[in-house]
């Protein structure tokens, strides 16, 4: 039994379900639809208590379920009152304490190595382990990371990633979208896993919009519904995400992060004095790094400033003969610019 969010902005609401198994799959059933505020079902007796209202208990009862008072607590926790919740959260921790999780049957391992979608699996490494590039992870050796997904339908997985996704910041929105559609495989670059912003952007526009295509007619996917020339409710959001955040705001990749540790061990002095000094701003030394003048800098926006970087990054990357000093000063400079570029 989950809560699940329908809709979108106003005509958001929620319903309670349930995963069921009908001839070998999981779907989901209605059980109780709750409107825009399932809040409205919490009753405030006094002092920091609260109880979910009879009528709820009465109906999920109706339709077969005994849920105990821990499962409705659960179910309805996110829609307490944030001071009730803040007063109780350590007190409902203690109270329910820590299960080790028991140990997965072989079967179990069965149904999550080859019937959990790959997509899915993608997904998941990425919101628990934030790996942007996957193609060197053993996913048999994550098995554990599944287990949430387990005999659970395509809805249900859905609003679990959902609710994960909510913790995401949305400078990682295209980086997620890319990762887990594994777009890093329609290039040929050393940097694509990890520097999507440097590729051509048009081509892998075109690639994301294929990959999102055949996965909108996936039956392994979506399931029994039948395909649809639109796009499922379930991959709109990621439409929105790759198209509306741009890869410029994804933050830094984790061979950025490696060449900037090694550049901090090499010349940490050097680093900390330009550090008291701020980061580089000086228009002219960002023309020299660019390959502009001045004037010409000064009337780019945002998405020409964004254009010229993904160009010089290419031209200096150290994976293309370039210095790592340069590369790191190109990006530190082009960060500092976007920040007060016209949008």
């Amino acid at each position: 039994m989950y809560m699940a969010r329908v809709g979108m902005g106003e005509k958001r609401h929620y319903v309670i379900r349930e995963s069921v198994e009908r001839e070998g799959r999981f779907v989901c059933r209605d059980l109780l639809h709750l409107g825009a505020d399932p809040g409205e079902y919490i009753e405030y007796p006094g002092g920091n208590s609260f109880y979910i209202h009879q009528a709820v208990e009465d109906v999920l009862r109706e339709e077969g379920l005994d849920p105990g008072i821990s499962e409705m607590e659960d179910l309805f926790w996110p829609f307490v009152h944030p001071e009730i919740r803040h007063a109780l959260r350590g007190f409902v921790w203690k109270s329910r304490g820590k299960r080790r999780p028991r140990r997965l049957s072989d079967s179990e391992k069965e149904y999550l190595q080859n019937r959990l979608h790959i997509v899915d699996k993608r997904r998941i490494n990425y919101l628990r382990l934030g790996v942007m590039d996957q193609t060197t992870l053993s996913f048999s050796s994550l098995i554990k990371l599944y287990r949430p997904l387990l005999y659970i339908s395509r809805d249900e997985i859905e609003q679990y990633l959902l609710r994960m996704e909510a913790n995401l910041s949305v400078r990682e929105y295209s980086a997620y979208v890319f990762s887990f559609l594994n777009l890093r495989r329609y290039f040929s670059e050393i940097y694509a896993g990890v520097m999507p912003q440097a590729l051509d952007q048009q081509h892998l526009d075109n690639c994301f919009l294929q990959d999102i295509c055949d996965l909108n007619r996936d039956e392994s996917f979506l399931g029994e519904e039948p395909p649809s020339a639109r796009l499922h409710p379930y991959l709109v959001r990621y439409a929105i995400m790759y198209f509306d955040y741009s890869f410029s705001e994804a933050p830094a990749s984790e061979h950025l992060h490696r060449l900037r540790q090694d550049f901090f061990a090499r010349k940490r002095e050097a680093f900390a004095r330009a550090s008291e000094r701020g980061p580089a701003t000086d228009l002219d030394q960002a023309g020299r790094l660019f390959g502009v003048s001045e004037t010409e800098l000064k009337k780019m926006d945002r998405r020409e400033l964004i254009r010229l970087y993904r160009k010089k990054a290419k031209e200096m990357h150290p994976d293309r003969g370039g210095e790592q000093s340069d590369f790191i000063q190109l990006t530190r400079v082009y960060k500092s610019l976007l920040k007060t570029s016209k949008s």
